[in-house]
């Protein structure tokens, strides 16, 4: 009889029906079958015990798995007797993925992209019983030699990029591990196939005393306000715009110190693909057009470590208490709907990501500053608190990482004067190292004579 197991993962629990089975030598094995849920595990249990006495893998059909997480199956997708092709394998993973509520909408943009312009054209219609390592090898040796699809059509054409090339695999290997559990092929052929290396590049970022002058530089109070908030309190540009007036505690109980409170982030995401998984909507703003596609959303953050409290600096408790008063008398007379939100348009509208990037560009030219993104002052504050605290478990809270790997390996940079200290400290080492060493020589000595002096 086969069983019914709960496994706990990331996004919730997992069900399985476990068939324990006999290898033509008599050697027992378990073949796990992912379930939707208790009840899809509840429906299959009586088909998986017969299939169980003969001794049989039970396949689910992709149908059912579509029907039973409310996705309407696509007339391309076959039954588990007719043979699959690659495209067909990749549509029914990301309609089970995204159905299943594994992939937020932003996730499932990325997938539909990659497939659409780099799996279905090449290899979609490649049978996946017949796919072998070397096939794949081939083709992702090959993808470079090919122009890349351009968001602009008035951009110069570029190859196809490594890190694209490891970005299919990311898709295409847990795509051939589903088949592999459904029963459709025996072995996952992208396993053993090589990625090529990618440089990783570390962002443009600038040193305190840089952020420092460019703060002093901007004359826009709200814009200034904005990058201290982004530097100090490490905030992601999403979070930064979806801050609202009760995110802001400025007035704590139980004496903690002021705080900011990040619970939500501001994106501009595709309807139909917020539509086809279950990213969880706060608020959708008013669209632009009938027609527009997408849709501006305050949307729950991506992990839980997102979800975090980073105290204020002082000297910003009364700077964002009289930013708050300012929009409110403003915002009470001009008619327009408010949203509460601390940093929006003139017309209570959130700010979209492309006008602070015009306006950190416009800063930057301006008062001739070196060239980084806005985001980097992400990076930068990350960098400062790490330099000053020395403390990454508390920068990373700060970030909202669930590791601390990342702040060292993509965010904080070690400024030259640090380690230009440790050349000091090392110094000051090898000092005493060396002073140690002349007192113990000089008080061997002195033994010695003392010792030659007692014999005499």
């Amino acid at each position: 009889m086969s069983m019914i197991v709960v496994k706990k993962r990331k996004n919730g629990l997992v069900y399985y029906l476990v068939q324990n089975l006999r290898h033509e030598d008599g050697k027992r094995y378990q073949h796990w079958i992912p379930c939707a849920s208790a009840v899809d595990a509840k429906l299959l249990k009586p088909e998986v015990d017969e299939a169980e006495a003969r001794n049989e893998k039970y396949v689910i059909p992709i149908e059912f798995q579509l029907l039973r997480t409310g996705v309407k199956a696509q007339p391309a997708v076959l039954q588990p007797s007719t043979p699959m092709t690659v495209e067909q394998l990749v549509r029914a993973y990301i309609e089970h993925h995204s159905a299943l509520g594994f992939w937020e909408a932003a996730t499932r943009r990325i997938a539909d992209s990659i497939s659409i312009n780099y799996i279905y054209p090449y290899i979609g219609s490649m049978l996946i019983k017949s796919v072998r390592a070397r096939d794949l090898q081939a083709y992702y040796d090959d993808l470079p030699n090919h122009p890349a699809v351009q968001m602009k059509k008035s951009a110069k054409p570029k190859p196809i990029s490594k890190r694209t090339v490891r970005e299919i695999n990311k898709l295409l290997r847990p795509a051939f591990a589903y088949a592999v559990t459904l029963g459709y092929i025996e072995n996952n052929p992208t396993l053993n196939v090589q990625m090529p290396r990618v440089e990783k590049k570390k962002r443009e970022q600038w040193t305190a005393a840089e952020v420092k002058t460019a703060i002093q530089c901007c004359e826009d109070p709200t814009f200034r306000l904005m990058m201290k908030l982004m530097f100090s309190c490490t905030l992601r540009t999403g979070e930064l715009t979806a801050l609202s007036y009760e995110d802001i505690v400025l007035d704590p109980k139980d004496d903690e110190r002021p705080y900011v409170s990040v619970k939500k982030e501001l994106a501009r995401l595709n309807k139909t693909h917020i539509e086809q998984t279950k990213t969880e909507i706060y608020r959708t703003f008013p669209e632009l057009g009938p027609k527009q596609k997408t849709v501006v959303v305050l949307k729950k953050p991506k992990t839980k470590s997102s979800v975090r409290k980073i105290y204020l600096p002082d000297e910003l408790v009364e700077e964002l208490r009289q930013h708050i008063a300012n929009q409110k008398k403003e915002q009470a007379g001009n008619g327009f709907p408010s949203y509460d939100l601390l940093f929006c348009n003139s017309n209570g509208s959130p700010l979209a990501d492309a006008t602070l990037v015009k306006r950190f560009k416009k800063l930057i030219r301006e008062h001739n500053l070196r060239e980084v993104d806005m985001y980097s002052l992400r990076h930068s504050g990350a960098t400062y608190k790490l330099t000053k605290s020395h403390d990454i478990k508390a920068v990373q809270a700060d970030m909202g990482h669930s590791s601390a790997d990342m702040i060292m390996e993509v965010y904080a940079t070690i400024p030259l004067e640090s380690r230009q200290q440790l050349a000091d400290h090392t110094d000051s080492f090898l000092k005493d190292l060396d002073k140690t060493e002349q007192d113990g020589q000089q008080t061997t000595e002195k033994t010695n004579e003392d010792e030659a002096n007692t014999t005499n």
